[in-house]
C-alpha cells in the first residue's frame, strides 16, 4: 500500500468526517472508496420519499391530497369588492 500526506481546507474535512460518520466507516475508508463511487449523490427528494417505501397506502393518500390541493384554484391577496 502506497502513503500519501494531502493537506485539506477545514470544510472539506468536515464534511469528509460527517459523510464517514454517516456511512459507518473511517475517513480513511471513504477516500479508498471513492475510485468505486461513480454514482451520483441520491437527491435528498428521493431519500425522503424512501422512507415511505414500506407505507404504499400512506404516499398514495398524501399524493392524491396532492392532486387534489393542485385542482384547487389559487388566490392570491385579498379580494376586494
Amino acid at each position: 500500500m502506497i502513503k500519501i500526506e494531502i493537506e485539506l481546507n477545514e470544510s472539506i474535512v468536515e464534511q469528509a468526517s460527517a459523510n464517514a460518520s454517516s456511512q459507518h466507516i473511517t475517513i480513511e475508508q471513504l477516500f479508498a472508496n471513492i475510485p468505486e463511487q461513480n454514482v451520483p449523490p441520491v437527491p435528498t427528494a428521493t431519500r425522503l420519499l424512501g422512507l415511505f417505501a414500506d407505507e404504499p397506502e400512506l404516499m398514495d393518500r398524501v399524493m392524491d391530497m396532492i392532486r387534489a390541493q393542485r385542482e384547487e384554484p389559487i388566490t392570491v391577496g385579498m379580494n376586494i369588492e
